[in-house]
């Protein structure tokens, strides 16, 4: 196994990270790209190229989903809709439009997954749809550089890992909320910290998607990544845009629940789920939706 190198910045939750960017000095994503070097062994200009191969993959997906149409392999038949309702989307107007448009981008991604696409784990295939659609957004209609954007991918980076090491991402230990919510939080503090959110700021947007996911269930139908969860991508980019918009218009200092606390809470949830709603597909949808 490769060796790999010791961060100068440890942490193990928000609080402890949070206390490090005060006591240095430094930013969120410069204290995430002086871990990866360390731990990685490679220069900055490694790990930018890294991000710029995740990032230029999730918009490549979203272009690429746009384009396809027809049945999705499956023992039933399951049509693609990203590409109609993109089509559709842009005959809209307002806020409509844009509703449809990140649903569009999100479910591109997921139904090349569902196809065997090529897809970034972020943080699992299952929810591959839902940073890609924000990342999608910050690059075609918010027009933030690429500079912007790798920052924003290191403020999910932290996210995800935190989620990680502290509770789960896996469906089958704690459910959906540990795919769509933890994705959807990765996206929330992506999107607001590539926009100018401060740390504080792109904490709490990734508090409100996470807790707003608490107690999905994942009942798969048929086993397949297919029903919910292609469209619980788009709902997880949807509620991480306005996560994201509602921590930057808020006071944050009076935001009352915070990241660690509601991580802790989805592992309590998580295993709390009984275990024919995780992963099993033996339940919920798995069983409803199925013809016996």
């Amino acid at each position: 196994m490769e060796e790999r190198g010791q961060p100068p910045h440890p942490y193990g939750s928000m609080t402890a990270f949070k206390e490090v960017a005060a006591k240095s000095g430094k930013t969120l994503h410069e204290i995430m790209l002086e871990n990866e070097q360390a731990i990685m062994g490679v220069d900055a200009a490694k790990v930018n190229a890294h991000l710029d191969l995740v990032l230029d993959t999730m918009l490549a997906g979203v272009e690429l989903g746009l384009r396809e149409e027809g049945l999705l392999p499956a023992p039933f038949a399951f049509h693609r809709k990203a590409r109609r309702i993109h089509e559709r989307a842009k005959a809209m107007q307002g806020g409509e439009a844009l509703l449809q448009l990140v649903s569009s981008y999100a479910l591109a991604v997921s139904e090349g997954n569902a196809a065997g696409r090529l897809a970034v784990t972020a943080p699992t295939l299952g929810s591959a749809g839902t940073m890609p659609a924000l990342a999608y957004v910050l690059h075609h209609h918010l027009q933030r550089d690429r500079q912007a954007m790798r920052r924003g991918l290191l403020a999910a980076a932290l996210v995800g890992y935190l989620c990680k090491n502290n509770a789960s991402v896996a469906g089958a230990e704690v459910g959906c909320q540990g795919e769509i919510g933890v994705a959807s939080s990765m996206a929330a503090a992506m999107l607001a910290y590539a926009t100018g959110a401060s740390l504080e700021a792109t904490e709490v947007a990734a508090t409100i998607a996470l807790e707003h996911h608490l107690g999905m269930s994942c009942d798969p139908v048929g086993g397949f990544v297919l029903i919910p969860c292609i469209e619980r991508n788009a709902f997880g980019a949807l509620k991480a845009y306005n996560a994201a918009l509602m921590a930057q218009n808020e006071i944050v200092s009076e935001h009352w629940e915070d990241l660690d606390r509601v991580i802790m809470a989805m592992l309590q949830t998580g295993k709390a789920l009984p275990p024919q709603f995780r992963e099993m597909g033996t339940a919920g949808l798995g069983m409803t939706m199925v013809n016996c």
